[in-house]
């Protein structure tokens, strides 16, 4: 299960096993759920304006805050048996940063969100876990 508030405070994604998001306001009210994950939901994050949110597990969906599916980040995320653990946009808005931990590895992927697709990953001992730096990637 994960939550992440929207950058303006006035909505909430919850993810959760049932491989579902779903939407609220601030004051508990249900806006919506977004179906369409392979798996349970792991990891949200909305883009700096609150316009999309992101939403990670065994593939990654980038929706608008209205629940519409901008694109699915299709590129070489790893194994099968990939689980995203993580998400972060860069400052605006265009790139996404997702770690996965796969059996046996670790690593992340940069994806355009403009295009949906994948920019560039690093693998095991090269992914910089402590930080995501930008004078390696120009997120």
């Amino acid at each position: 299960f994960t939550l992440a508030w929207s950058p303006d405070g006035e909505m909430i994604a919850s993810g959760s096993s049932d491989e579902t998001v779903r939407l609220w306001t601030k004051s508990g009210e249900h806006k919506g759920t977004l179906k369409g994950h392979g798996g349970a939901v792991a990891a949200l994050a909305w883009s700096p304006d609150g316009e999309m949110v992101a939403s990670g597990g065994r593939d990654i969906r980038v929706w608008s805050k209205s629940g519409e599916l901008k694109g699915t980040l299709e590129g070489d995320p790893g194994p099968l048996d990939i689980h995203v653990g993580y998400l972060a946009w860069n400052e605006d808005g265009t790139r996404l940063a997702s770690s996965y931990r796969p059996s046996g590895g670790n690593g992340f992927v940069l994806w355009d969100t403009t295009t949906m697709q994948q920019v560039g990953s690093k693998r095991g001992d090269e992914a910089p876990w402590a930080h995501l730096g930008a004078e390696t990637w120009q997120l």
